[in-house]
């Protein structure tokens, strides 16, 4: 097997581990002339950069893509907590994170169970719209009820979800825009509507987020902008680590029980992360690794190879759900460390126990593992399951 020509074909590569353990053992940060950045591969220099103040998620003073600026979807984006840096970061995502806290495991477990039964994964007798539905549309129904969209409205704004996400692609098209942006006209008429209705109706996230946040200061519309946030970060990667997590599956074996699948849930989260890399930009001139990096620099973090280190997990290229002390960088570190943990491998849990219960022993989960085919993104590991 050839390996892949550069950090962003490794993405969807077979097997992109041994070209990323190559990375972190002769190069760990280099200047890649062809794609015009910085790569960063070792846990210790993934870490630092994910700790420095110096380096921004987004270029300084471009916070929205300029093909999304004069769209409903880059009013939204200019004010994601996900997006941003600073203070307006800080204080937003104090009140993201406290909106969070409230969710419970067994409330997640009774949503996705309700959103099996919506999607029929039980009954469905085609494993490629099984695992369509399993893969994209159960986690944003679930974190759609989780913000307390009506029941009736779920699968709707799981459709949603998908053409914003559609839009948010380097290579969206100018039709891919014009429907995400008209995607995010509903949603945002979905949480504005709800942010209307009296407080007595209501215990929900989105309610506790608009609660906390307005009371720190910030406008309704940036709390709606991040409710679709939260929509937006669950969709690519729980739908990854849902089919990364099967493929492990046919390899490994399955949990025990459900309380089991946690542990091997982290663990397909650190081997094989659904997100490989992220981006960060340098907001002045700093040193790292013997390096220099300018101003506006971009840089690359493969946080997939940085999770194989074995300065961060002894014996990294083992699968070890029992593994006593692992480090993860899959959700980020510092002050943009994800807090979607628990819903996402909640859902998971609950959907591959239903797919891998179904069809594990099928022809169609054979092929499927036997030659995976991996979405073409830039930066998330997403194998291919045609709708």
């Amino acid at each position: 097997m050839s390996a892949p020509k550069d950090v962003i074909a490794a993405v969807r590569h077979a097997d992109p581990y041994p070209f990323y353990r190559h990375l972190r053992e002769t190069r760990p940060i280099y200047f890649d002339e062809a794609l015009g950045f910085w790569v960063v591969s070792s846990a210790e220099l993934v870490k630092a950069i994910f700790g420095e103040p110096g380096f921004y998620v987004r270029p300084v003073g471009q916070i929205v893509p300029p093909s999304l600026q004069a769209t409903e979807i880059g009013a939204v984006y200019g004010s994601l907590v996900r997006m941003s840096d600073g203070e307006y970061q800080r204080l937003m995502k104090h009140a993201v994170v406290t909106a969070l806290s409230e969710v419970d495991r067994l409330h997640l477990q009774s949503l996705t169970e309700a959103g099996i039964a919506d999607f029929g994964l039980r009954e469905n007798e085609l494993f490629s719209q099984s695992f369509y539905n399993a893969m994209y549309r159960l986690p944003a129904y679930v974190v759609a009820a989780v913000l307390g969209i009506e029941t009736t409205a779920l699968r709707q704004v799981a459709e949603l979800t998908g053409y914003f996400l559609g839009a948010l692609s380097p290579t969206a098209i100018t039709a891919q825009i014009e429907r995400g942006s008209a995607a995010t006209r509903t949603l945002l008429d979905m949480f504005e509507a709800q942010a209307e209705r009296p407080q007595s109706r209501q215990s929900t996230v989105f309610r506790q987020l608009l609660t906390q946040a307005t009371a720190d200061g910030f406008e309704p519309a940036q709390v709606t902008a991040n409710a679709i946030g939260f929509l937006m970060q669950t969709f690519d990667a729980t739908a990854g680590l849902i089919g990364n997590a099967f493929l492990v599956l046919q390899r490994a074996g399955a949990p025990a029980t459900l309380r089991d699948w946690p542990a091997f849930l982290a663990e397909v989260l650190r081997y094989d992360p659904p997100v490989q890399n992220t981006r960060r930009y340098a907001t002045h001139y700093l040193e790292l690794g013997g390096q220099a990096i300018l101003a506006e620099d971009p840089v690359l973090l493969v946080m997939a190879a940085a999770n194989r280190d074995p300065a961060l997990n002894p014996e990294p290229d083992v699968f070890r759900p029992g593994r006593a002390k692992r480090d993860t960088l899959t959700f980020g570190h510092g002050a943009h460390l994800c807090p979607g943990n628990l819903p996402a491998i909640t859902i998971a849990a609950g959907a591959l126990t239903v797919l891998w219960g179904k069809w594990r022993d099928t022809e169609a989960a054979r092929q499927f593992a036997e030659a995976p085919a991996y979405r073409a993104l830039p930066n998330a590991r997403i194998p291919e399951v045609a709708q």
